[in-house]
């Protein structure tokens, strides 16, 4: 069967199937797929040229007809993400680049209610945005072991030298306190998030039904 013939048989299906559910809906289409663009149009067109078949009494609103393309991963998108940047988007909402936290754990010097994540000025963040959950803690426990053997180096100041230099350091140290101190507070906000949620045995359910088809045991776990 050639392409074109393929092609006139699903504009045939859809409209024998909407002509049997006496619908005449909406049509949207995904906008990357040059093949659901061409459906949506030809679809489009065929109804309108057989007006007079649609002229359905006491129908109701239209329904929605979505085109979808194959070769998309429809799944994924609604899959809990456990990225950096993905988890704090989805958990603990980040907009404009400011994360605004409900309930503060108050890591560090005081209680951050708003924190800044921009890849532009973050170097940590901009390294680990896109990491796992997993990869993510530990690389904030190397963030903090490397801020406090900064913070031990300041601990012994006993000479003019050693006053200047630290004078001259403090604002690269105060800069890295508040990164080490956001970023802590941050992973500790999702774990809570995560735990509260049961996000793990959450996740793990989803990766099982988008992989496997066990409708009456996916349920049960539901």
């Amino acid at each position: 069967m050639s392409q074109s013939s393929q092609f006139e048989r699903v504009i045939d299906g859809l409209f024998a199937v909407l002509l049997a559910l006496k619908k005449q809906p909406v049509i949207r289409f995904d906008e990357s797929s040059p093949l659901c663009r061409n459906i949506a149009e030809r679809l489009s067109v065929r109804i309108d040229q057989e007006r007079n078949l649609f002229n359905f009494q006491g129908s109701s609103q239209a329904p929605l007809l979505l085109l979808l393309d194959r070769k998309e991963d429809p799944v994924t998108p609604l899959l809990n993400q456990w990225t950096y940047e993905a988890m704090t988007h989805e958990l603990l909402t980040l907009k404009n680049n400011r994360v605004v936290l409900t309930e503060s754990t108050g890591v560090g010097t005081g209680d951050v209610r708003e924190v800044v994540l921009d890849q532009r000025i973050d170097d940590f963040y901009r390294r680990n945005m896109f990491l796992n959950f997993g990869e993510l803690g530990d690389n904030v426990k190397h963030l903090v072991d490397s801020f406090q053997v900064q913070h031990r180096s300041t601990d012994r100041l006993d000479t003019i030298d050693d006053m200047m230099k630290f004078v001259e350091n403090y604002p690269e140290f105060k800069k890295t306190s508040h990164n080490v101190s956001k970023h802590v507070t941050l992973l500790s906000e999702l774990s809570k998030v995560v735990d509260r949620n049961r996000l793990l045995d959450v996740s793990e359910l989803e990766q099982d039904i988008a992989c496997r088809e066990s409708a009456v045991e996916h349920k049960a776990q539901v």
